[in-house]
């Protein structure tokens, strides 16, 4: 955990102690739903949890529905700092070129398949996302 060295404080907060004595655990802070079964499926991280309207939107759950936009390759959804909603939504997507898309098509259909407060404000075509070397999208990355 090279983001905690020589940080008591941020350590305190993750790392906390297990239901039984001696356990330890370390508390991530990401979301999970969990099936009739009992497993787990990774929703999306605390962290990047959007506040709009008072309502918390998360990221995963709005790039799902782009994705299912047929011409979208890829998409990051990330909050904008606003100072009557708190944050507004803005999504960055990636077209494959095969078909041609509006941003009126892609807000469009998220209107039908979103909450009203979880609907992007704004939608950006780029090139490509900036990533980590793993893979993962840098949202910090992406223009604000």
């Amino acid at each position: 955990m090279p983001g905690y060295w020589n940080a008591p404080e941020l350590t305190a907060e993750m790392i906390r102690d297990g239901r039984y004595p001696g356990d330890t655990l370390l508390c991530t802070q990401d979301l999970f739903s969990v099936d009739g079964d009992g497993d787990l499926y990774f929703v999306s991280r605390s962290d990047e949890i959007i506040k709009t309207r008072g309502e918390k939107v998360s990221p995963a759950h709005v790039e799902n529905v782009l994705y299912s936009v047929a011409g979208i390759k890829e998409a990051a959804v990330v909050g904008v700092p606003d100072t009557l909603l708190g944050e507004t939504i803005r999504a960055y997507v990636v077209c494959d070129n095969t078909i041609s898309i509006a941003e009126s098509d892609i807000i469009r259909t998220c209107r039908e398949r979103l909450e009203s407060f979880a609907v992007p404000q704004e939608v950006r075509f780029i090139d490509e996302l900036p990533k980590t070397p793993s893979g993962k999208v840098r949202r910090k990355s992406l223009p604000r």
